[in-house]
């Protein structure tokens, strides 16, 4: 399902009218290969009836939004080449030896896209899970890793990041609702 709001639909447009050329070899297909007028398929997206996959100039999928909850394949390698070691505060271990995993949880309605990844070794990984903690990008696309509390993790002399109050506000108020269903 892909949801375009307003925003999502204006910027669609203008980016089509700001080089048009660029669209002419774009192709919209169903899955076993229909091909589908761009009006329909809008009309699709409109209306949550549609399924997103990118694929890149080869052909391969690389993107596939919510319809696979693994980063696998060539969309693994194309979260890699977006890194090049965990990020944890601090932490060294490179790309090669990382884990791709979900900025927003995929239970939690994450997308398993390039923009949604993050890669830690596999003890961070874990223990992300476990202490409840989240990443979040600031404006410069910095990655920032936020404890269950709301405090922000930092590598020793970096400055805090310029996060929106809404993304910490998010955070927080996910917390509160997971405690407040282990509590009752």
């Amino acid at each position: 399902m892909v949801e375009l709001d307003d925003e999502a639909i204006d910027d669609v447009i203008a980016t089509a009218a700001a080089d048009p050329a660029r669209w002419v070899d774009r192709q919209c297909h169903t899955a076993d290969g229909t091909t589908v007028h761009p009006i329909r398929l809008l009309g699709a997206a409109m209306t949550g009836h549609i399924r997103r996959v990118i694929v890149d100039a080869e052909g391969v999928v690389i993107d596939r939004g919510r319809t696979a909850r693994l980063f696998e394949g060539e969309a693994r390698a194309a979260a890699k080449l977006l890194f090049t070691e965990c990020s944890h505060p601090g932490c060294a271990v490179k790309v090669r030896a990382a884990e791709v995993d979900h900025v927003d949880e995929w239970h939690a309605g994450g997308r398993t896209d390039q923009r949604n990844a993050d890669i830690r070794c596999r003890s961070h990984n874990r223990a992300k899970h476990r202490e409840r903690w989240s990443t979040r990008r600031d404006e410069h696309g910095r990655r920032f890793t936020i404890r269950a509390d709301g405090s922000v993790m930092l590598p020793v002399g970096a400055r805090p990041p310029r996060l929106s109050t809404g993304d910490l506000a998010r955070h927080l108020e996910r917390e509160i609702e997971r405690h407040l269903r282990l509590t009752a």
